[in-house]
């Protein structure tokens, strides 16, 4: 691959943290638990979550080169009298913008924190993410999906109060790989670039020619079987019998790929510890920080995790309904990085 060379260099850029003794470790461990804990319960006290049903959100269209394209979002009521955040949720392959509200709940934390989710929906189900896939319509056809996210863009900023240094894409499997490569092709008018269970291809990463330094997390389960946590040729399944989903660059040769074109200096790699995962020591963050512009490069690795969205709500029917999985919360971890100035 063209840019590996790249990847060689970057131990020289990286100065590593102390090496604590184990037994210190434990301490600060315990003390960072209980200090979560108690900002948890000041948290739920001060920012009540509140439900967003389905009928207060807005389903609109725009013309987009020659496509008409749908969109649905959510507009809190802070929004209307203060600059907002901006934030882009891309369904996976076969999904829709009504699924992925379901599913990550991202609206309630929306109305909770005071930004606008919109939840576009891919042509054909899918988002043209460079990988050229036979079985993609979308990807035949080369629909401009990368216009299409800078009309929603435009659009937003025309109809709303945008805080302009935080505007957001974060994407499932598919929409993942629609978001790093957005990352490659954009120069300003995207902040933060999340990519859940799905990272960047091959072919995204061999073109990639980014404009400026930009903040990127991803977020892959070890034993994702879809999309392969090491790399490599990654397939699906159909009643057709098995189906390439093209080339993946490895989760830490992605995160070492962007750190060196931020030129960031400090490497951490620590315990992920989030409200749902007090007690777990499989998860793990690798930051990348001390970059140009301020920007950070994050990576979380889910020991456990699968192909879905880390903590993903479903419902069936009245008495089938529920959450994922417990491995990590991806919805509130989205936010946060949307938030980390």
């Amino acid at each position: 691959m063209g840019k590996t060379f790249y990847l060689s260099q970057i131990t020289s850029a990286i100065k590593l943290d102390s090496i604590f003794s184990i037994s210190f470790k434990n301490i600060i461990r315990l003390n960072y638990i209980f200090l979560f804990s108690i900002f948890m319960i000041y948290s739920c006290a001060t920012k009540q979550i509140v439900y967003i049903p389905v009928d207060k959100h807005i389903s609109e269209s725009i013309i987009s080169g020659e496509d008409n394209r749908t969109f649905t979002y959510y507009a809190p009521t802070s929004s209307l009298n203060e600059k907002s955040p901006l934030l882009f949720v891309l369904h996976g392959g076969g999904g829709s913008d009504k699924g992925m509200m379901y599913l990550t709940r991202l609206s309630d934390l929306a109305e909770q924190y005071g930004f606008i989710v919109v939840y576009p929906q891919g042509y054909a189900n899918r988002w043209n993410d460079g990988r050229s896939l036979a079985h993609s319509i979308t990807d035949q056809r080369n629909t401009n999906d990368i216009q299409f996210l800078k009309d929603l863009r435009t659009h937003f900023i025309s109809k709303f109060t945008i805080d302009e240094s935080k505007i957001g894409v974060v994407g499932l499997s598919n929409g993942g790989f629609m978001a790093t490569q957005l990352a490659c092709k954009t120069n300003g008018e995207f902040t933060h670039f999340i990519s859940i269970v799905g990272g960047m291809s091959e072919p995204t990463f061999d073109r990639c020619i980014p404009n400026k330094p930009q903040n990127i997390l991803l977020i892959q389960g070890k034993k994702d079987t879809v999309i392969p946590f090491s790399g490599g040729h990654a397939f699906t399944h159909s009643t057709e019998g098995r189906i390439d989903l093209g080339k993946i660059i490895p989760f830490h040769e992605t995160l070492k790929y962007w750190s060196f074109q931020n030129k960031c200096t400090i490497y951490k790699k620590e315990k992920y510890i989030d409200h749902l995962s007090l007690s777990t020591d499989s998860n793990f963050s690798f930051k990348y920080l001390d970059c140009v512009g301020n920007t950070i490069i994050e990576g979380i690795a889910i020991e456990n995790g699968d192909h879905s969205w880390p903590h993903g709500y479903f419902y069936q029917n009245k008495d089938k309904f529920g959450y994922l999985n417990e491995t990590m919360d991806a919805s509130y971890k989205t936010v946060e990085f949307l938030y980390n100035d």
